[in-house]
């Protein structure tokens, strides 16, 4: 048949509109459709597609699309014998933004239970996959930026020290680099959410990356983890040559608390190609093993007094943020080392000092009371834990130094240790002596 026939998929069946073919997609014919014709439509049970052939690094493959209110969507199919009946009926339902389910019935082999923690068509918003807007007046951390150049960097400390600004800041700079970025939410706390976020980050900068296994992450994702990161890790290497070509940054992955991708994590940073770097920014500290990485000199370790602001640093903040007439010099320096360095409590100092006609009332009443610290806190730390250590730090609040018996005597329970070990490895803004 010529090339210019219309082609169409129902029920199971490949017919073109001028007559002259039916090939049921079971028959082997189907496959030498393929083989010489570049696209048909498909009309599936709950959505439809055109597809196309398109050539990626002198290869062939089959993509998918559809317009959805107004917006193009495209999806990958893979190659020309992954096109049977049940995976086209599974881009389709993709495509027409529904979930696959049960009641899609396709004459086709049984194929393998997809485990609850894979099963995911959830597409992430694109702002998780770009930096965020650096915010104005930004102070340059050279200190900090500089230590950016192992094959695993972790930065960790609690919410407000500017872990994501200095990360976005360094990224900039690293004109040499491509930096994919993903801001990971409780969403991705499942390993469907969790790796179509880094690949979406990954193909931000490299478009062809991980196709397939974006698909087969959607679809049926038959291989085990371990298969699923080297075969990542494996394109990766294929695409670049030469050591830092491309960075992975995963932002506020304290949000990260499934075992199994720990596990998948651990394997990933244990063999990570030359051309890869990775930087991780948690508020909590993950449970990885870094041990041999800290033996090689291959990890880079920036916790909360390597992120504080130095007194320099601080100044240098308070000059750029806080409108004429500016402070005076023994006034910043007070209020830096008031704020321990902390940047958010820094922010939030300017926001306070910039509506105030009396600053000098402001400077000598501001201290971790004042309003704008209580509610910040309350936010971003305290309300995002459950309510038995809600209760803890509440009741040991009245407490300058923390020691599990002394916990235990102002609140009447057990575990005081426990939990204190527990909370510091989250960085709840306990600090050990």
């Amino acid at each position: 048949m010529g090339k210019s026939a219309q082609a169409i998929v129902q029920d199971g069946i490949l017919s073109t509109n001028d007559g002259q073919q039916t090939v049921a997609l079971s028959d082997s014919r189907w496959g030498e459709w393929l083989a010489n014709n570049g696209r048909f439509r498909f009309k599936g049970a709950v959505g439809h597609f055109s597809a196309r052939r398109e050539i990626r690094h002198d290869n062939e493959y089959w993509y998918a699309y559809r317009r959805r209110d107004g917006v193009l969507h495209k999806a990958y199919l893979g190659k020309a014998e992954q096109l049977n009946l049940a995976h086209l009926e599974q881009v389709a339902a993709t495509l027409a933004g529904q979930d696959v389910v049960a009641q899609i019935k396709v004459s086709t082999r049984p194929q393998r239970q997809l485990p609850s923690l894979w099963y995911s068509n959830a597409i992430p918003a694109l702002t998780k996959v770009r930096p965020p807007t650096l915010p104005p007046n930004l102070v340059i951390r050279p200190r900090l930026s500089q230590k950016i150049d192992r094959p695993v960097t972790f930065l960790c400390a609690p919410g407000g020290f500017g872990k994501s600004t200095l990360l976005n800041a360094w990224q900039q700079e690293r004109e040499d680099l491509q930096v994919a970025w993903a801001t990971l939410d409780a969403d991705d706390n499942r390993l469907s959410h969790f790796w179509t976020t880094v690949l979406l980050a990954l193909q931000a900068v490299e478009p062809d990356l991980g196709l397939e296994l974006l698909a087969q992450i959607r679809l049926s994702f038959p291989l085990t983890p371990a298969d699923f990161v080297s075969r990542l890790t494996n394109e990766i290497v294929a695409n670049h040559e030469g050591d830092f070509c491309i960075a992975l940054v995963l932002d506020d992955y304290h949000h990260i608390q499934h075992p199994d991708i720990h596990a998948m994590m651990q394997i990933w940073i244990e063999n990570l190609p030359a051309c890869l770097q990775l930087v991780v920014a948690s508020r909590a500290r993950p449970p990885l093993a870094l041990g041999r990485l800290r033996a090689l000199g291959a990890v880079t370790e920036l916790e909360l007094e390597d992120l504080r602001f130095t007194l320099d640093e601080g100044i240098s903040f308070l000059q750029r943020n806080v409108v004429s007439p500016g402070m005076a010099y023994g006034d910043m320096e007070a209020l830096v080392k008031r704020t321990s360095g902390w940047a958010a409590g820094l922010t939030l100092a300017v926001l306070g000092l910039n509506r105030q006609e009396d600053r000098r009332h402001f400077l000598d009443s501001f201290n971790g009371t004042h309003l704008y610290l209580r509610e910040y806190f309350m936010e971003t730390a305290l309300h995002q834990q459950s309510e038995a250590v809600q209760t803890f730090l509440l009741q040991t609040s009245i407490l300058k130094q923390l020691t599990g018996d002394l916990c235990d005597a102002v609140t009447g329970q057990t575990g005081g240790a426990q939990t204190l070990e527990r909370l510091w490895r989250q960085n709840l803004f306990i600090v050990r002596t």
